[in-house]
């Protein structure tokens, strides 16, 4: 319940808001869905599991390899 006494409804509840929840929100909602997504902290303020390891690999990648970025975007 809403702090000023409304209720509200969705079609989807997501506690984490890591990646991996965040991303999935943001699917569901590109499908039509109403989304609630619920964290402890800042959304998206932090990624301290396992699944996101790939993400702090490439962010390591980028500031140990920088002049590698240019050629890597021509490539997308």
């Amino acid at each position: 319940m809403a702090s000023d006494g409304n209720v509200a409804e969705f079609g989807a509840v997501i506690v984490g808001g890591g990646i991996v929840g965040h991303c999935l929100a943001g699917f569901l909602a590109e499908e039509g869905l109403d989304v609630a997504l619920i964290d402890a902290g800042r959304i998206g303020g932090s990624t301290a599991n396992a699944g996101s390891v790939h993400v702090q690999m490439q962010s390591r990648f980028m500031r140990l390899y920088p002049h590698l970025i240019p050629g890597l975007e021509s490539t997308l």
